[in-house]
């Protein structure tokens, strides 16, 4: 009987750690808690200047697209989030705001230098 309990123990535990590395994989915490809301949703962003509107779709595996055609790879490095677009046309940083979740709305100044109203909305 103990070394079925044991095995019953040893069992229980693995599927525990699987579970725990399920866990993890889906839902990687970042140093910024705003880019955790980001990635997986959409982040709108409207020019205060021309009223211009763009949405990016950031993904946990790293990579961006936009309603644009857009599409490449994001970094994040404390606050500061840069991406780059897959053929070397641009690149850029912006400096993202913490404390910021779905729903929310705040004012940024893109890469472009310019001011811009941005939104988390759940996909």
């Amino acid at each position: 009987m103990g070394k079925q309990n044991n095995r019953r123990k040893g069992a229980l535990t693995l599927l525990f750690l699987g579970l725990s590395g399920v866990a993890a994989m889906a839902a990687p915490a970042y140093a910024n808690d705003t880019v955790d809301a980001i990635v997986g949703n959409v982040w709108v962003w409207t020019s205060l200047e021309t009223g211009d509107v763009v949405k990016d779709y950031l993904t946990a595996d790293g990579k961006f697209t936009m309603d644009t055609g857009a599409s490449g790879t994001w970094t994040l490095d404390g606050d500061e989030l840069c991406l780059a677009e897959a053929t070397g046309a641009w690149a850029g940083c912006v400096i993202v705001p913490q404390g910021r979740s779905v729903g929310d709305s705040f004012e940024m100044t893109g890469f472009d230098g310019n001011r811009w109203m941005t939104e988390i909305l759940a996909k």
